[in-house]
Parts: structure tokens; sequence; C-alpha cells
């Protein structure tokens, strides 16, 4: 099982963070061997024949297929391996976090961009961590989209700092208790604490990390100790102090 806490590298949220307004020349200059092949998916089809309104006067760009639900637009992404995705965080069928989780893992080298009408700070904090490369909200205008698209394909990351400012503050807090506590706890201290925080059973967490109630006792004496604290209330809010949960 992977350990619960989803740490971000520091170089990875320092581009997002830092990234900077469009270079025009260096988007408009670049110019792949052969088109991007990218798959829209949106649950509008008023919103997708507009993105492909937008696209068919960018020859740089190969739409090769839209959808309107998770189920088909995993089929796409199975068929016609592109090399972009755009998303929208609210496509029907599924979970979008779910969603981007399965995509990360069974697609790693498509460059997901999610388009948005609206994002919280949960969200973003989570499709960072799962490789997103880009955020777009649906109310930029035609060129913005275009340039979006065109800097994550030349390697880029696109990010709408009015949008993720926020959240991007909160990743860094959370990086930087993770990396405070960890100075206390060890990683499997911290990754029963989190699993019991967050209102599992002794048994339960057994089950997840495969090792014994009795393991999971002994690492919950030793983490209340290392913590001053008492008892799972307590574990509760000093980790939600810390932004872990």
């Amino acid at each position: 099982m992977n350990t619960p806490v989803n740490s971000v590298p520091s170089h990875f949220l320092s581009d997002f963070a830092n990234t900077p307004e469009v270079d025009e020349n260096m988007v408009h200059n670049y110019i792949p061997a052969q088109p991007t092949r990218l798959v829209v998916a949106d649950g509008h089809p008023v919103t997708i024949k507009g993105i492909e309104n937008i696209l068919s006067s960018e020859p740089t760009l190969e739409l090769v297929e839209t959808s309107t639900n998770a189920e088909d637009t995993l089929a796409a992404l199975l068929q016609h391996q592109p090399e972009l995705l755009l998303l929208d965080i609210d496509l029907p069928g599924r979970d979008p976090l779910s969603l981007l989780s399965d995509i990360a893992h069974n697609f790693p080298r498509v460059k997901t961009i999610l388009f948005a009408v609206s994002i919280d700070d949960n969200q973003i904090s989570k499709a960072i961590q799962l490789g997103v490369r880009g955020m777009l909200l649906k109310s930029a205008q035609p060129p913005l989209i275009t340039q979006c698209l065109r800097r994550i394909q030349s390697g880029g990351q696109w990010l709408e700092r009015k949008a993720v400012q926020s959240a991007l503050e909160k990743i860094l807090r959370r990086q930087l208790e993770i990396e405070k506590i960890s100075q206390t706890l060890t990683p499997r201290e911290l990754e029963v604490a989190i699993l019991v925080a967050k209102g599992l059973s002794n048994k339960i967490v057994s089950q997840e990390i495969h090792i014994s109630e009795g393991s999971i006792k002994t690492y919950l004496y030793r983490i209340y100790a290392k913590l001053n604290i008492k008892n799972r209330v307590e574990l509760t809010l000093n980790l939600q102090e810390r932004d872990l949960l």
C-alpha cells in the first residue's frame, strides 16, 4: 500500500508557483515534428464543439477523440494513447480525483489539463499530487486555451495563479509539516497515525498495511508518547492542525 502522505517534490511546486506569464514567441514558435494528439473530455457537448472550433486552426494539435463521460474517456486514452488530455473536472461517471488517479496510474505519459468552471483548494492539491500539468478555467478566452495547450505540449505547466494561489500555499505548508513531523515519527508511525486519525479501527489499519493488530497498538503507544497526546481525538486534532488530513 502506498503511504497516505502524498508529498510533492519541491521543484514541482516551484515550477507551478513560478510559472511566468505566457511567452507568446516561445508558444507560437514551438513546432513539433508531428501534431500532438489530444483527447477532450467534457460533459457538455456545447463546450466540446467550442474546443473543436478553437483547435480547427491549430495545426500542431490533433484532436483524435472527444468524450462526454469517464468510461468513454478511459477507452479513448487506451485506444489513441494521446499526449494531452483536456479533462472537465465535473465529467459525469466518476469522482474526478478517482478518475485522475486511474489516469495517472494507467496512462503515465498523458499530460492532463483540468478544465473547470471553478476548483477548490482540496481538488487542486490532490490534482497536483496526481501529476496534473495544468488547470484552466472555462472562463478563459479562446487564445488562452490554445496557449495553455501549446505550453504543456512543449513541456511546460500552466496554472492560473488567481485560481490556485491559496491551494499552493496549503500544499507548501503541508510539505513543511510532513518534514517537521518526520523528525519525530518514523514513516511507519506517521502512516499509522494518519490512518487512525481518519477514523479507521485498529483492525482495518492492520489489514491496510499488513501488520498485526497488536503492532498497531504498539505503534499508537509510541505515537501518543512522542506527540504528547492521550487518545485518538487528540491525534486527529494534532494532524488536522498540521494540514495532514
